[in-house]
């Protein structure tokens, strides 16, 4: 996972090595490394 600050946004990796970018009004989930992890991003970023 990077994290962006500059541009609200958070890259996140699944486990085939493809980057999704996610933006405040998403929301940040452990999966199945952590299971019933849940951010709001807009939370990270206010």
């Amino acid at each position: 996972m990077l994290v962006y600050p500059e541009l609200q946004a958070v890259e996140v990796y699944g486990q085939g090595g493809e980057g999704r970018l996610l933006r405040p009004h998403e929301v940040l989930e452990g999966g199945e490394a952590l299971p019933g992890f849940r951010l709001p991003l807009e939370l990270l970023f206010s």
